[in-house]
Formats: C-alpha cells, sequence, structure tokens
C-alpha cells in the first residue's frame, strides 16, 4: 500500500521526526488454526493483517 498522502502532507512539515500514529493489527485463524498473513509491498516479507486506522472509528469497526 502507498504511503497515504495525510501522511505525505505531515512529512514535508516535520521531515523525519518521530510520528506516533493509531494503527491495528489482527491474528486471523481458519478452521484448521492456520494463520492469516499478507505480503508486505515494502520488503516482500509476509506479516499479520495491519494497517493505520481512522480515530473516528471504534476498534471493532476497524477489523
Amino acid at each position: 500500500m502507498p504511503t497515504p498522502d495525510f501522511i505525505r502532507h505531515i512529512r514535508d512539515t516535520v521531515g523525519h521526526q518521530l510520528l506516533q500514529l493509531p494503527g491495528v493489527s489482527v491474528i486471523v485463524f481458519d478452521g484448521q488454526g492456520r494463520v492469516l498473513l499478507q505480503r508486505r509491498v515494502d520488503d516482500q516479507w509476509w506479516a499479520l493483517i495491519s494497517g493505520l486506522t481512522l480515530i473516528c472509528f471504534e476498534r471493532s469497526q476497524q477489523l
């Protein structure tokens, strides 16, 4: 997933300072106990399902 426009705008302002952004990760199991993973775009490694969240939503809505 490419960097969202609002993050690019923040980066234009603050440079490489630390940004603390809300996020969520989930572990999804199927009936056989296997874990669903996603392949990262940046380094092609396998990872848990995760991403940035919007503050206006409840946590349960973001999953």
